[in-house]
């Protein structure tokens, strides 16, 4: 499995920060979906809160749904699992890596689009029309994938 952190672009307070960690799970998103409750994820070999081993104990899930596109009725549901840190008294939520925190769409669905207007010259309006996406929000994730690329967070 492949962990690691991720930035959130929220403002939280230092002792309110939430910790998430990605893992890889090989089955994908509509296995993953299916297996709900019964897929726990194995804890962080160190508690990042606290850096101890052995203090991290499961401590429930929330229910999330993940749009693979804004007019599909078949959309997921699945479970985020979350360890608590039993020094520190923070939670870990443990995300496979097929979604983004904080995000309503796939991050696969959300690839698509950027490679078929950026890689096949197709413009954001049409696209907006055939996926069902508004058009605003196909703008922000242009923007934030241009940012990343400048900023040379994809090397």
């Amino acid at each position: 499995m492949i962990w690691f952190v991720c930035a959130h672009s929220f403002s939280f307070s230092p002792q309110n920060k939430p910790v998430i960690r990605y893992f890889t799970y090989p089955s994908g998103y509509k296995c993953y979906c299916h297996s709900g409750k019964n897929f726990h994820p194995t804890a962080p070999s160190v508690c990042p809160f606290c850096g101890r081993d052995e203090c991290l104990h499961g401590h429930g899930w929330y229910k999330r749904v993940e749009l693979v596109a804004s007019y599909e009725k078949d959309n997921g549901a699945f479970y985020i699992y979350r360890y608590l840190c039993t020094a520190s008294g923070k939670t870990i939520s443990m995300h496979p890596d097929f979604c983004a925190a904080y995000k309503r769409y796939l991050l696969e669905y959300v690839i698509t689009l950027l490679e078929e207007h950026l890689l096949n010259d197709r413009s954001l309006y049409s696209l907006c029309r055939k996926h069902h996406v508004y058009k605003r929000t196909l703008k922000r994730w242009h923007k934030r994938f241009l940012a990343d690329v400048i900023n040379d967070n994809y090397s």
